[in-house]
């Protein structure tokens, strides 16, 4: 009880949605969309990719790859991907603080394919299937989730309003020897 599973998956996905505090559902246009707003693809006129890596508290590395293509009337298809890996960790004890000379690490893995599409001139929608994993020492757990976002353009201003509804699928359950 009381657990939350998948935390990397808030961390916001590159530079611009980051510098705005992740407010970007109306506003992603790029392939980094498939993370915020799979409707916000449809603004993809050909093909694109998107990459990004950070450090995270010199730790950590936290990589994320997003790739996109128009299929003109048809739609935009998307892949993406996010990894969150730990360097290897000394294991430590109530016995052994120093440590017991037994190591292990951690990895979260989220693989994305999207597909979005205008309904209209002034209105799109998008969805994205989400395969989650995530694994420590010898603990693991996967699971499959949905995202669903929509766009409208207003004639106004060029006001936008925008919705995206996120990881909706089964509990995480971990299993493992531990």
């Amino acid at each position: 009880l009381g657990t939350s599973g998948a935390q990397f998956s808030t961390i916001p996905t590159g530079p611009r949605a980051a510098a705005l505090g992740g407010a970007v559902v109306g506003i992603i246009d790029d392939p980094s969309a498939i993370f915020w707003n799979p409707a916000g693809l449809t603004n993809i006129k050909s093909a694109a990719a998107y990459f990004t890596y950070m450090r995270y508290f010199e730790m950590f590395d936290y990589n994320a790859f997003a790739a996109s293509y128009n299929l003109q009337d048809v739609g935009v298809l998307s892949i993406g991907l996010i990894s969150f890996l730990t360097d290897k960790m000394e294991i430590t004890t109530e016995f052994s603080p120093q440590g017991t000379g037994r190591f292990f690490d951690a990895s979260d893995l989220c693989l994305m394919f999207s597909y979005s599409r205008n309904l209209t001139d002034m209105f799109s929608f998008g969805v994205t299937a989400k395969y989650i994993n995530q694994r420590i020492y010898n603990v693991s757990s996967s699971t499959i989730a949905f995202d669903i976002g929509t766009r409208y353009k207003i004639d106004f201003n060029n006001l936008v309003i925008a919705m995206s509804f996120s990881n909706f699928g089964p509990d995480l359950r971990f299993d493992g020897e531990n």
